[in-house]
């Protein structure tokens, strides 16, 4: 289910976060199914285009910025009959969006990623955060300041 849907993401030229998880619910019809955000980035305004099912937590975060939870909506994906709602909020230069997987506690403050590299942060997330049984996974991405 998880391929299927990366590849139908990485093939659209849709840019609506709704449009695309909507697309990804009609592939995924009849499969296991999966839980998935999608996130939209304009790095011209800073904006932020979330669209969540199922359970990924997404948060904005950074330097003098009042976390932003962004949050989706409960279901599966291939199963999901509700519209899928869009979230917007801004990221600004510095800024941090961090997404993980419920294998991943949230417990973890923020600041303490806040110096390191992202793929060390992601990684740091899931070795120091990660649930032993359950899946983790964690996306860090940060706007160059």
């Amino acid at each position: 289910a998880a391929g299927l849907a990366v590849d139908l993401v990485e093939a659209t030229h849709e840019r609506d976060p709704r449009v695309i998880m909507g697309l990804v619910n009609e592939a995924l019809k009849g499969s296991v199914g999966a839980a998935a955000s999608i996130v939209v980035v304009d790095c011209r305004t800073g904006t932020i285009s979330h669209c969540g099912v199922g359970n990924v937590a997404t948060r904005l975060t950074g330097v003098g910025i009042v976390e932003n939870r962004l949050i989706g909506i409960g279901g599966v994906l291939g199963s999901l009959r509700r519209v899928p709602r869009l979230e917007q909020a801004c990221l600004l230069p510095g800024g941090m969006l961090v997404m993980t997987t419920d294998g991943v506690s949230l417990a973890f403050e923020a600041a303490t990623i806040a110096g390191i590299p992202p793929a060390d942060a992601a990684r740091l997330l899931v070795e120091r955060h990660g649930r032993p049984h359950d899946d983790a996974t964690a996306l860090v991405m940060r706007i160059a300041p």
